[in-house]
């Protein structure tokens, strides 16, 4: 199951001469850490996203749990009214 508050914003920063935009990406509440590349005027700095959006596992659930319900008055109503004794689910 995919972990949505452990994801990162990377953001690609091009410094130039009288340009401050790594330090304005530093002074942020979200800032978590950087990294300076092979050539000083290229800056990827890693933030915490701000606000999480959850994807809602219980409809995940919900849909699992509707889908199984399905699947057992299908054998017991149809399959078993075939077979009599002769079936069984398979867990």
């Amino acid at each position: 199951m995919e972990n949505v508050r452990n994801h990162v914003d990377v953001r690609l920063v091009m410094c130039s001469d009288g340009r401050y935009d790594v330090e304005i990406m530093i002074v942020k509440s979200n800032f978590h850490s950087r990294n300076i590349f092979f050539f000083k005027n290229l800056v990827a700095i890693k933030m915490w996203k701000l606000e999480v959006k959850s994807k809602s596992i219980y409809i995940d659930i919900r849909i699992f749990d509707i889908s199984k319900t399905c699947s057992y008055e299908f054998h017991h109503e149809y399959i078993t009214s075939l077979f009599r004794e002769n079936c069984k689910v398979m867990y």
